[in-house]
């Protein structure tokens, strides 16, 4: 009986491992932007930026790329997502000041499609983080110093690198 129960659950974990994500409708808003998020650690433990195109989610895991749609204007844009929320009732999604611009001229909520679109690649971005810094560390000339970290602060996160979904699942 015990054996029968666990092949049940295993079967109902891979079925549902495997299911295709569906579109998400509901409500969007803004954060970052006067509310005193800017600067304060995300829940993956970036800096918020409300001018970098990010988004807080309660269930997509750190890192995954989301495609949104305003419904209203057709307008789409692509957010990674790096934090946990919406935290309001009724809310699906909690985008970055700037994203929410691009994607909307409206005031502070939209109504919005959600789509998974593909993973941002962490291992690839810390490998790469590490290279610039080592390099960092071998440069000799301060000028030399200051180009790599710029390299290192605004080059990792503004364009992620993204892994597409496998569309055979």
């Amino acid at each position: 009986m015990r054996l029968r129960v666990l092949l049940f659950a295993l079967a109902c974990g891979l079925c549902l491992a495997v299911r295709p994500a569906l579109p998400e409708e509901g409500i969007a808003s803004h954060y970052g932007h006067g509310d005193g998020f800017a600067g304060r650690r995300t829940a993956n433990g970036e800096r918020m930026d409300p001018g970098k195109m990010t988004c807080a989610h309660r269930r997509y895991r750190m890192g995954t790329i989301l495609e949104v749609t305003d419904v209203k204007s057709g307008k789409r844009i692509q957010v990674r997502v790096n934090d946990r929320g919406p935290f309001v009732r009724g809310r699906v999604i909690d985008l970055s000041y700037g994203a929410f611009r691009r994607l909307s001229s409206r005031g502070g909520l939209a109504n919005v499609r959600i789509r998974p679109v593909g993973y941002s690649s962490t291992k690839q971005r810390t490998a790469r983080a590490y290279a610039v810094k080592k390099q960092a560390r071998r440069a000799r000339s301060a000028p030399e110093v200051k180009a790599l970290r710029l390299v290192l602060d605004k080059g990792f996160y503004s364009q992620p690198l993204v892994t597409p979904l496998d569309k055979s699942s």
